[in-house]
C-alpha cells in the first residue's frame, strides 16, 4: 500500500513539475523562459531559450524523479532534492513569494507531493 501511495504522489507531483515548467513564473514568464543563471545571478528580465532555461533543472529533476519511481528510493530522494534545490534558490534570487504566478506554485506543490512521495517509499 505504501508503495502505491508513493507511486501515485510521485507521478502527480512529476505532472505537476513538468506543467509548471510551461507556465508563467513570474510576470508573465513561463520557466521556460527563465535562465538558468537567475539561480546565481538573481532574477533579471532576460529571456532564454530552453535549453538554458530553469525548465531543464526542473524537467531533469522530474525525470530523475520518475526513474527513483522505477528504480530506488535514493534515486528518488536525489531527484526531489534537484527540484527542491532549484525551486528554492530561485525563490531566494526572486526576493520572496509576492508576484508568482501559477507555473511556480505548480512546480512548488509537484516538488512537496514528490518529497512525501520519497518519505513514504524509503
Amino acid at each position: 500500500m505504501r508503495t502505491l501511495l508513493a507511486w501515485l504522489l510521485g507521478l502527480a507531483g512529476v505532472v505537476a513539475v513538468g506543467y509548471g515548467a510551461f507556465t508563467p513564473w513570474h510576470d508573465g514568464i513561463a520557466g521556460t523562459s527563465v535562465p538558468i543563471a537567475d539561480l546565481f545571478t538573481g532574477v533579471h528580465d532576460e529571456r532564454a531559450g530552453l535549453v538554458t532555461s530553469i525548465a531543464v533543472l526542473t524537467l531533469l529533476g522530474a525525470a530523475i524523479v520518475a526513474a527513483g519511481l522505477l528504480l530506488s528510493g535514493i534515486v528518488l530522494r536525489a531527484g526531489a532534492a534537484l527540484l527542491l534545490l532549484t525551486v528554492l534558490v530561485w525563490t531566494v534570487q526572486y526576493g520572496g513569494v509576492d508576484g508568482l504566478q501559477v507555473g511556480y506554485w505548480n512546480s512548488v506543490f509537484g516538488t512537496l507531493l514528490v518529497m512525501v512521495a520519497a518519505t513514504i517509499k524509503g
